[in-house]
């Protein structure tokens, strides 16, 4: 799985630099993620959660991110950079692909039992990105006041609750629908690859960003969480699926969102592609290290 991934990735890098008309094609497959391939790959994660205690699983997740999303955006205030590279900072340092990259990671590592606990955890961080996260990436901008309710506009929020909901009806699940959802994370992590525009790397004059970013996105803010969840007495199943899943590289709608509110969307782009590489890369060398 972890080779599928990676040539998953290159395949996108390729096709970035050889397609002339990319973004029609990116257009097209993130429409189909946001209201097909997401949607799905969800509700088949959430029928693992059936037998858990959503409450406990749910109230830590909202608070612990809310609580994470707060330290990450005063440490980040501090920092000597313009308002719209601080606020590409604090989104792509704080909210990783835990969905596309970190449930295939956490399979291949632990396996399917870890399933259930990282579903609850993708629907609850979404939710608090959506609203919390977003609303203080603008403050950094002195951007749009009603970022609080981005959530309202964005079609995942509703697709997500739906997919809750029907995961609650009791009934087997066509293997067709299983096809979908597998096929969804190869075509997202293909996506992350398509994002990568080569020539934006000639204009990087400053490392201090991206070397901030990657302290934060896979050291500082993971040891925050789990620390977290230690002293909440969470169970030691679902502390490890925390670490694993607040370790993933940025995800792309941190691109997307930095288009939209005018961030460092360079910055965005380039700390986005480059770290899912190399962590691609890491996974895949784990991978044939333990065969």
């Amino acid at each position: 799985m972890a080779y599928i991934l990676l040539i998953s990735f290159i395949l996108g890098l390729i096709t970035a630099i050889t397609l002339n008309n990319k973004q029609l094609l990116k257009k097209i497959l993130n429409n189909y993620l946001i209201y097909i391939g997401f949607p799905i790959f969800l509700f088949v994660l959430l029928l693992e959660a059936k037998n858990i205690d959503l409450k406990k699983i749910v109230i830590f997740s909202l608070i612990a991110n809310a609580l994470l999303f707060i330290i990450a955006f005063i440490i980040v205030k501090k920092l000597k950079f313009s308002g719209k590279t601080k606020a590409a900072v604090f989104l792509n340092s704080s909210f990783g692909n835990i969905g596309f990259i970190g449930i295939p990671v956490l399979t291949l590592l632990i396996g399917e039992k870890s399933l259930g606990y990282a579903s609850i955890y993708v629907l609850s961080i979404n939710l608090i990105y959506f609203t919390l996260a977003v609303f203080l990436a603008n403050y950094f901008t002195s951007g749009k006041k009603g970022a609080f309710f981005e959530f309202l506009k964005s079609p995942g929020i509703y697709t997500s609750i739906a997919a809750f909901l029907l995961s609650r009806i009791d009934f087997a699940v066509p293997e067709l629908i299983k096809t979908i959802s597998h096929l969804t994370v190869y075509i997202a992590v293909f996506i992350c690859g398509l994002s990568f525009n080569y020539r934006i790397l000639k204009k990087v004059k400053d490392l201090r960003p991206y070397m901030f970013g990657a302290l934060f996105k896979f050291l500082v803010f993971p040891l925050i969480l789990v620390a977290g969840s230690i002293l909440s007495g969470m169970d030691m199943l679902f502390t490890i699926v925390l670490l694993i899943l607040a370790t993933t590289p940025p995800a792309v709608a941190n691109i997307s969102l930095s288009i939209k509110y005018k961030f460092d969307e360079e910055f965005s782009g380039i700390f986005t592609v480059m770290s899912t590489f190399i962590y691609l890369v890491v996974i895949a060398a784990i991978s044939l290290f333990a065969i």
